[in-house]
């Protein structure tokens, strides 16, 4: 089973903080639903910080994807498999597809 991509983005997940908002950047999966901000888990665990407006972190989101090799395009991929998945999960909890999806 091969691994599914990730993408980081801004998605305006932030903590204000003495005032100021800092901005933690999101992983979307690729053909999962929804995405998961960058807070940290467990007991020793704290939130990833990447700046204090929506476009520092943006573009260490762009930086950090560049990184794992991923394009603009891969990157919108990723991002429009996983509003899919979210639009085809909404509609099975509302009763079933009621249209044949082909992708």
């Amino acid at each position: 089973m091969s691994r599914k991509r990730m993408a980081l983005k801004c998605l305006h997940e932030a903590d204000k903080i003495d005032g100021e908002h800092h901005f933690i950047p999101c992983a979307v999966y690729e053909d999962e639903a929804g995405y998961n901000p960058m807070r940290g888990s467990g007991e020793m665990a704290s939130p990833w910080y990447w700046g204090t407006s929506h476009e520092a972190c943006q573009k260490l989101c762009d930086d950090y994807n560049r990184e794992l090799g991923l394009n603009e395009k891969d990157v919108m991929d990723i991002v429009t498999s996983s509003i899919r998945a979210s639009n085809l999960l909404g509609r099975t909890l509302k009763g079933g597809l009621t249209q044949d999806y082909k992708y």
